[in-house]
């Protein structure tokens, strides 16, 4: 097997392993606060650049992936899918966590209008606190 392709891969996998920590870390930092939503809003976009450079990191080491298997013996192949797969799984879970975090930052203004409709309704149509 050729040293180039297994160093390909090695260093996909790093540099995506690198990226999935990242965005972890970003999920992590605070960006919330009473009226902070600036603050939001870059996590907000943080987030997004994160997950978009997890997905790109992903995608080249989906790729030095293949090109590996295809000079692997058949006999490690199924191992070597194996252990692939599970280090996949791990990469991507920070991108399952992301699309929720996100997902709930759309659906706050929803909730907030729900109440604003409700009070307007107990309040004969105007609007008081």
């Amino acid at each position: 097997m050729a040293e180039g392709l297994a160093k390909a891969r090695a260093g996909a996998r790093r540099w995506a392993s690198r990226t999935s920590n990242r965005l972890t870390e970003v999920l992590s930092a605070p960006g919330s606060g009473v009226d902070d939503g600036a603050r939001l809003k870059n996590k907000e976009i943080a987030v997004r650049d994160a997950i978009q450079e997890l997905e790109k990191r992903i995608t080249a080491l989906d790729a030095a992936q293949e090109k590996y298997e295809l000079e692997l013996p058949e006999e490690q192949l199924d191992a070597d899918i194996e252990g692939s797969s599970v280090l996949r799984e791990t990469l991507r879970e920070p991108l399952v966590s992301a699309t929720a975090w996100l997902s709930s930052q759309q659906e706050e203004p929803r909730v907030f209008q729900s109440h604003s409709k409700r009070r307007l309704k107990l309040n004969g149509g105007s609007e008081a606190p």
